[in-house]
């Protein structure tokens, strides 16, 4: 915690995210070829749950629609367990997802 009362999330990497909460869940990926990732490390909230989660895409947040497919870059749709991209993703992208249990 910040001498500000902020709290911050640090990956394994040393990058710190502030979060109003700490996270419970975190997964990422790499070397994925398609346009979507399937979540196993735990059960992905609802819809209506969806600000809980925190996505990344080589560090640029990715925000949740209720449309599938995404129509935008920067955009993602989420269906279960799965999370579908805008476009399809290249080997060397990094993909990353935080849970917020209670935010």
């Amino acid at each position: 915690m910040a001498p500000n009362g902020v709290k911050y999330f640090i990956d394994k990497t040393g990058r710190a995210m502030a979060f109003p909460m700490m996270p419970q869940y975190y997964q990422s990926w790499t070397g994925v070829t398609s346009d979507e990732i399937t979540v196993t490390n735990g059960e992905l909230p609802t819809a209506e749950q969806a600000k809980r989660l925190f996505l990344f895409l080589n560090g640029n947040q990715q925000m949740y629609l209720a449309t599938t497919p995404p129509p935008d870059e920067g955009q993602v749709a989420v269906a279960g367990q799965k999370i579908k991209f805008s476009r399809a993703l290249e080997a060397t992208d990094r993909v990353e997802l935080y849970w917020v249990p209670d935010f």
